[in-house]
C-alpha cells in the first residue's frame, strides 16, 4: 500500500509530535471547527453598522440595493440604512463577490465569514491534509464538509515533515517505540511510560517469566507473571509473628522471618515484665536471671528475691594481724577487708596481742596484760600450760657416783613467771651428792 500524502493544499497542518502519550498528534484541523468573533448567533448585524450610516437614501429601495454617493466606497440598504457592505452584514452582496452571508463568524457552517464563500464546492476542498483520516467529502447541498474514516493502525503515512510515520488513531505518529503501533522487533508499545502495566518504555513485555517479577524480597512472598497479560503479580507476604511475646519479629529481604529474643542485656533471658516467657528479673544486668548462680555482688543474681543469700562471708575482727578474729566482733560481707578475717574454727583470746592465738606452740616466761589481769594462755586453750613440770634431785649411784635429776628444787612446781632455782647437776662432795641449781623462770602458755 502506497503512503497516504497530505498535501501542501491542506490549511494550517498541525506540527507533528513523536510521543503519543503526550496527546499531542500530527493532525491538521479539522475544515468545520467553529470560531467565532463576535457575530450574533441570531444573525442580526452587531458592531459598527451604525457609524457607516449617511444621510438616508434608501426610501423605498429593497435591502441589498446601491446607495449613498459615488466615492469609491461600497454602501447597500440594510434595514433602511445606507451603510458600507461587509461580509457578516446578513446580505448577500454580489457586487461584493458574495455568494452568502449568514450573518454570523461561524466557520464550518456552509458559508466562510471572512470571505462569505461557501466552504466547500467539491469534496476536495474538505481534504484536512490527514493521512491517517481518510474520506472527507462535501455536502454539496449544504456547502459543509462531512468526516471520513480513520486509517487502521499502523497504515504507512507522512508526518508534515516530510518524514515516513504511521497511524495511530488519527495521529500519524514518528515510527520507533512509543507511538502506540507494534513495530518490527517490538514486542508491545502502549504509548506511555508505566513499566509494570504488561508493557515497558521499551516496547518490550514487562514479564515473560517469573523471575521477571523476583523483587529479591522473601518478605513480600513469590512473585509470579501473567501470562496473558504480561503483568506481574504480588505473591502472599510473609507472616512473621510467632506469637511469642517475648520475641521481636522481623523480616529480613533475603533471609526471611527471625524471632530475636528480648534481650537487652545478653544474658539469653527475656525480661520477667512479658509474662511467663521472661525469666529476668534486671534485664540491664547480665548477671541476673532465674538460674543465675549467685555470688556476692549485691545483686540478687538468682531472681529468687534475696541478695547474695549464701555466699557472704562472716568477717571476725583481727586487730593484731595473727589471722585469728574475735568471735563477738564479726560483720557480713562479700570479701573480708583488712583488720579483719574470716576464719571461725578457732577465736583469738587476746586480739591485741600478736603472739597470743590459738596457733602458738611456744612458752613464754612473762604474761600479758588483758585489762587489769595478766595471763599466759598464749594459746587461747583457756588455761596457763606450764612449760617444764619437773621436779629435780640428787641420788648415789651406789658405786659412789650421783645420780642426777633435773628440775625444780622444790616440792611445787613454781608458777607461770615466778622465779626459783633448778637442779642442773649433782656432784659429791664429803662422800654426799650435792645439787649444782641455777636460777629459772617458768615459763607457760
Amino acid at each position: 500500500m502506497l503512503p497516504l500524502v497530505i498535501t501542501a493544499a491542506a490549511v494550517a497542518t498541525a506540527t507533528l509530535l513523536a510521543a503519543c502519550s503526550s496527546g499531542q498528534f500530527d493532525i491538521a484541523p479539522s475544515a468545520q471547527d467553529a470560531a467565532t468573533d463576535g457575530a450574533a448567533s441570531d444573525g442580526s448585524i452587531s458592531g459598527d453598522a451604525g457609524a457607516d450610516a449617511i444621510t438616508p437614501t434608501c426610501d423605498g429601495k429593497p435591502t441589498g440595493a446601491p446607495c449613498g454617493p459615488d466615492d469609491g466606497t461600497r454602501r447597500i440598504c440594510v434595514a433602511g440604512a445606507c451603510v458600507v457592505s461587509r461580509c457578516g452584514d446578513a446580505v448577500i452582496d454580489p457586487g461584493e463577490g458574495e455568494v452568502c452571508d449568514d450573518g454570523n463568524t461561524l466557520k464550518g457552517d456552509g458559508c466562510d465569514p471572512e470571505s462569505c464563500a461557501f466552504s466547500c464546492t467539491k469534496a476536495t476542498d474538505c481534504d484536512d491534509g490527514n493521512g491517517c483520516t481518510i474520506g472527507e467529502t462535501c455536502d454539496l447541498a449544504a456547502h459543509r464538509c462531512t468526516s471520513g474514516s480513520t486509517a487502521s493502525k499502523g497504515t504507512p503515512c507522512v508526518r508534515s515533515d516530510g518524514a515516513a510515520g504511521v497511524c495511530n488513531g488519527t495521529t500519524c505518529a514518528a515510527p520507533g517505540c512509543g507511538n502506540g503501533v507494534v513495530d518490527v522487533g517490538e514486542q508491545c508499545d502502549d504509548c506511555n511510560a508505566i513499566e509494570d502495566d504488561g508493557c515497558r518504555s521499551d516496547c518490550r513485555y514487562t514479564c515473560t517469566v517469573h523471575a521477571d517479577c523476583d523483587d529479591k524480597n522473601v518478605c513480600n512472598g513469590l512473585e509470579a507473571c501473567d501470562s496473558s497479560s504480561h503483568r506481574c503479580v504480588p505473591g502472599t507476604p510473609l507472616v512473621c509473628d510467632d506469637g511469642n511475646a517475648c520475641t521481636t519479629d522481623t523480616c529480613s529481604p533475603t533471609t526471611g522471618c527471625k524471632s530475636a529474643l528480648v534481650d537487652a542485656d545478653g544474658d539469653g533471658h527475656a525480661p520477667a515484665s512479658l509474662g511467663s516467657c521472661g525469666t529476668d528479673c534486671n534485664d540491664g544486668d547480665p548477671s541476673a536471671y532465674k538460674g543465675a548462680a549467685e555470688v556476692c555482688d549485691g545483686v540478687d543474681n538468682d531472681c529468687d528475691g534475696s541478695i547474695d543469700e549464701g555466699v557472704l562471708r562472716t568477717c571476725y575482727a583481727d586487730g593484731d594481724g595473727d589471722g585469728f578474729g574475735l568471735k563477738t566482733v564479726a560483720s557480713q560481707r562479700c570479701a573480708c577487708p583488712a583488720g579483719t578475717t574470716d576464719r571461725a574454727d578457732l577465736f583469738d583470746c587476746a586480739d591485741g596481742v600478736l603472739l597470743a592465738n590459738p596457733a602458738q606452740a611456744s612458752f613464754f616466761a612473762t604474761g600479758y596484760s588483758t585489762g587489769a589481769t595478766t595471763s599466759f594462755d598464749y594459746d587461747c586453750d583457756g588455761k596457763e600450760q606450764l612449760q617444764d613440770m619437773s621436779l629435780g634431785g640428787c641420788g648415789a649411784d651406789g658405786v659412789g657416783g650421783c645420780i642426777t635429776t633435773k628440775g625444780w628444787r622444790a616440792t611445787e612446781l613454781p608458777a607461770c613467771g615466778m622465779a626459783q632455782a633448778y637442779v642442773l647437776d649433782c656432784k659429791l662432795t664429803a662422800g654426799v651428792c650435792q645439787p649444782v641449781t641455777g636460777s629459772r623462770v617458768q615459763a607457760c602458755r
